[in-house]
């Protein structure tokens, strides 16, 4: 470890990289988040996640480097901690042992008709990455510094203004043309999180799948968690992606955002069963939306309607920024442009 605290590792590795490439891994580690993890280090948790961090990056130079996947996991765990502190005292860490558990456990009390009562929820968070493993990681750098090389290349030529451009596609794979496709991104978004859903973390019937989309930059708009909605560009209708990565079903018609007037708007329909669909024993998903550089998450719970129990339901409530379920009950609050209705 150096002298430095992490923070400043970080910037300062920022810096560095930036000058030559992008890496979208470091970037998603927002410096003012890994200060609130420094500020915490009082807490044991806390620490060991601080420490974590520091052994995955303390040897990190410009290049990839896998380990920054790892680091970033340490990162999402640290603070989804913190944020559940901010409103559940009781919130703690499930120590990991030989059997798979969930990652926390939720204690906090409430009360039904005024009779105070104390419920358990269990938390199991998975941070999504990017598809195609490392590659698309590695595909995102590498245009980077192409970027940069016809930047410096424009000013070699004595422009005054210089301007480069590369594409980040978190949810592309190779050999797959459109990258934007509504329906591609539904049904990617379902295949990532089936792999990393093990049966044996929600055994507990209050068990809830926590999502952390920052490095995918989804999620922050609140018009993804209806079923439907009219897109603002072109006035068209819309499949709202993680509504229909929760409750869409093989064979629901997915609608993308038309390219002129006439244009179709139907995409086709769905494979995959939505994860709330598909697998029973998930109660709920709670949702850590990002827009593009956003360090704030939008935290959106979704639930079934018809078999959430009372500790899941008082807590996405309690916990969430917005809360929606599978038949749109709460779909009135969103207006036109995105914006929560109070």
């Amino acid at each position: 470890m150096t002298e430095k605290n992490l923070a400043d590792h970080l910037r300062s590795l920022r810096r560095e990289t930036n000058q030559l490439t992008h890496n979208p891994l470091l970037d998603a580690m927002e410096i003012a988040n890994i200060e609130k993890l420094e500020a915490a280090v009082a807490d044991d948790f806390i620490a060991q996640k601080v420490k974590n961090i520091w052994g995955f990056v303390k040897d990190h130079k410009v290049d990839f480097n896998p380990q920054l996947k790892a680091a970033f996991d340490e990162y999402s765990e640290g603070l989804v901690y913190l944020l559940l502190k901010e409103k559940f005292r009781d919130a703690d860490r499930i120590p990991e042992g030989k059997k798979k558990t969930p990652d926390f456990v939720i204690p906090f009390d409430d009360d039904d008709n005024g009779t105070p009562i104390r419920y358990k929820v269990y938390v199991e968070l998975k941070s999504l990455s990017f598809s195609d493993g490392n590659l698309n990681y590695k595909q995102v750098m590498n245009d980077a510094v192409d970027s940069q090389i016809s930047i410096e290349a424009q000013v070699g030529k004595g422009a005054k203004v210089a301007f480069g451009e590369f594409e980040i596609s978190p949810l592309h794979k190779s050999g797959q043309k459109e990258k934007t496709a509504r329906k591609y991104e539904i049904e990617t978004l379902i295949d990532k999180i089936n792999q990393n859903i093990k049966p044996d973390q929600f055994t507990d019937e209050n068990s809830i799948l926590f999502i952390d989309l920052k490095q995918l930059h989804a999620g922050g708009d609140y018009r993804d968690f209806l079923p439907i909605f009219i897109e603002p560009q072109m006035d068209s209708l819309m499949s709202g992606l993680l509504w229909n990565v929760c409750f869409g079903k093989s064979g629901y018609p997915v609608f993308k955002q038309i390219e002129f007037e006439g244009k179709e708007n139907l995409e086709g329909d769905l494979e995959r069963d939505g994860i709330l669909q598909a697998h029973s024993f998930i109660r709920a998903v709670c949702i850590l939306g990002y827009n593009l550089g956003a360090v704030k998450p939008t935290i959106t719970g979704l639930y079934r309607s018809r078999n959430v129990t009372d500790a899941v339901a008082s807590f996405l409530h309690r916990f969430c920024d917005f809360v929606n379920d599978d038949v749109n009950s709460h779909g009135f609050m969103i207006d036109k442009k995105g914006r929560k209705i109070d």
